[in-house]
């Protein structure tokens, strides 16, 4: 919840992921929704770029768990603010429907991870 908001405003946005999640349970299966959706934004690998004999390389770091989820949720946080609906918690239903099918901003900002 941290990487949403505030202190101040947690209360506000647990409604509006309480709203998204009964959305979300009308018509799919949470644990499989979510398994899902974590097969199709997980980062296995992180890179950094390093200085090696004169030449720019760029090294991989595996990430444990916890670096994957939240890199996961700064990607979905990131394409929130992209969406043009009005409302979070429609940007939040639209853009984890989008990831469930494989398709939207934070697709397209997984693949160019780095």
């Amino acid at each position: 919840m941290s990487v949403i908001s505030k202190k101040s405003n947690t209360i506000r946005y647990n409604n509006y992921i309480e709203q998204v999640l009964l959305k979300i349970k009308r018509k799919y299966n949470l644990f499989e929704f979510f398994s899902i959706i974590e097969k199709n934004l997980t980062i296995v690998f992180h890179t950094f770029k390093k200085k090696i004999a004169g030449k720019n390389l760029s090294i991989p770091i595996g990430l444990n768990h916890y670096k994957r989820v939240n890199a996961m949720s700064k990607l979905i946080i990131i394409s929130l603010k992209l969406r043009s609906e009005k409302t979070f918690s429609d940007k939040l239903y639209n853009e984890l429907i989008d990831v469930y099918h494989n398709r939207g901003f934070s697709i397209n900002k997984r693949i160019n991870y780095n």
